[in-house]
């Protein structure tokens, strides 16, 4: 009898220990989640919020890493909780799904970061709608391949920059940061490019624009009047059916602390009201000091009918150079809608800049009237 009533017992004191546990569990996995997912609220109440708060609008370049955090996150915990084999109560399932789901479904939606798979070869026929149909002749088409580069405005390492713009071989070269010292120090480019603008300057604001296209023009702008200068060449058209190809370089105002990305944004809006005013193809490119998912490059495209040609062809990370892959793409490239995009690269120079090169080619087909 004595017995039984030990055996009946032993359970009763065993469970509520079991209980305890499993709910000190849950709390700390709660908490877990809770904790992850604050970068990720605090990255979306920064991107609502952002217009008028450098601290804010800065946070909105980590937007995408802390997406794909987040995801990864959600990844592991389900992958944990299948491999565990538990399933714990639905309050708790709640609770742990309103802590990590909302701010990862929000931020994807900004960052969309689906675009930075290279999926180019899916989307072919609805990024390449212009060129279709009517090709006149394929000798009359214009290929263009386009070399962007923040050299850095300490970098004196000369040798190093001849070769890598040299062995881009492209036909149009765009330098940032360029300062007087530069200039001399790359004055073999003339040669190879003959017709060309350099603007440089003894801070970040010098830049150049430099082809071999023959009787190419020039003009430098102050977009905005922000006293930071772009630079437009305008290629003659190829062929009695092509129309002439402007290309714009841009640098723009770098965002901090002192509200610098209200001048960056003023530059992009005028930017984009500049495209609307030409006539010919348009190519952008440059070093625009903001991510592809923050609100000013958004309007920029949006209002100059531009493509950006990253999207579902990689993440391009450029700036710093130190962190590699997982840096942020800040160096842009975007073609007005009848440029076919056939390759876009980054490169990481084993040299003195911060920045990595952007190289992109393009086609225009030659079309019949």
């Amino acid at each position: 009898m004595q017995n039984n009533e030990e055996s009946n017992h032993l359970p009763q004191s065993k469970e509520p220990a079991a209980s305890r546990r499993w709910t000190c569990g849950m709390f700390f996995w709660f908490g877990c989640n809770l904790l992850v997912s604050l970068p990720g609220w605090a990255g979306g109440i920064a991107h609502v919020q952002w217009s008028d708060n450098s601290i804010f609008e800065l946070m909105n370049h980590t937007l995408w890493h802390v997406t794909i955090a987040l995801w990864l996150w959600i990844a592991f915990s389900a992958f944990l909780g299948w491999l565990r084999g538990s399933r714990s109560p639905g309050h708790w399932r709640v609770l742990n799904a309103l802590a990590i789901f909302p701010p990862a479904i929000y931020l994807a939606w900004v960052t969309t970061p689906w675009t930075a798979l290279p999926l180019h070869r899916l989307t072919a026929k609805s990024d390449h709608r212009v060129v279709n149909e009517k090709i006149a002749n394929r000798e009359n088409a214009t290929r263009l391949k386009i070399f962007s580069w923040n050299l850095f405005l300490a970098n004196e390492e000369y040798r190093e920059m001849l070769d890598t713009i040299e062995q881009s071989d492209a036909d149009i070269v765009v330098l940032l940061e360029l300062t007087p010292n530069h200039m001399r120090g790359l004055k073999a480019l003339r040669d190879r490019y003959p017709y060309s603008l350099w603007s440089p300057r003894a801070n970040t604001r010098g830049l150049a624009i430099l082809t071999r296209t023959p009787n190419a023009t020039f003009e430098e702008l102050d977009l905005a009047t922000t006293g930071y200068p772009s630079l437009a060449a305008t290629l003659p058209a190829k062929g009695a059916s092509n129309r002439s190809t402007k290309v714009l370089a841009m640098h723009t105002s770098s965002p901090n602390l002192d509200n610098r990305f209200l001048v960056r944004d003023k530059q992009l809006a005028a930017a984009a009201e500049w495209v609307q005013e030409q006539d010919g193809d348009l190519i952008l490119v440059g070093d625009l000091n903001i991510t592809p998912w923050s609100h000013a490059f958004r309007s920029l495209v949006r209002e100059s009918s531009l493509r950006d040609t990253r999207e579902y062809r990689g993440f391009f990370a450029t700036w710093p150079t130190k962190f590699g892959i997982i840096g942020i793409p800040i160096d842009h490239a975007l073609v007005s809608s009848n440029w076919r995009v056939i390759d876009r690269d980054v490169g990481f120079p084993s040299l003195g800049s911060d920045h990595q090169w952007i190289s992109l080619t393009v086609e225009k087909a030659a079309v019949e009237k």
